[in-house]
C-alpha cells in the first residue's frame, strides 16, 4: 500500500517537519514529483525534451535545498560531539 505524506508546502515548513520526525527516530527521504500531462503526443524526443528539461531542473533544485540542510547538519553534529560522519535527509 503507498500513500502520499507531504511534509511542507515551503523549504522552510518542510525542514522543520523532518527535524521533528529525526526526534521522534523517524528517517525521511525526498521524493521529487514529476507530474506530466501523458495526454499530449509526443512523437520525437524534442517534443518530450522541454518536459525533461522542467524534470532535471526540478530535481537539481531539490538536491541543491537539501544538499544546504545535509550541510548544517553536519557542521552542527562536528560542533556537538566531534563526530564527522553526514546525516541523509
Amino acid at each position: 500500500m503507498y500513500s502520499q505524506f507531504v511534509a511542507g508546502e515551503t523549504l522552510p515548513a518542510i525542514l522543520n517537519t523532518i527535524r521533528e520526525l529525526d526526534e521522534c527516530g523517524i528517517g525521511t527521504m525526498s521524493c521529487i514529483p514529476n507530474e506530466e500531462d501523458l495526454s499530449t503526443d509526443f512523437d520525437n524526443f524534442r517534443d518530450r525534451e522541454a518536459m525533461f528539461d522542467r524534470n532535471g531542473n526540478a530535481i537539481l533544485d531539490c538536491i541543491e535545498k537539501t544538499g544546504q540542510e545535509v550541510a548544517l547538519q553536519t557542521q552542527e553534529s562536528i560542533g556537538n560531539n566531534g563526530s564527522t560522519s553526514q546525516k541523509v535527509i
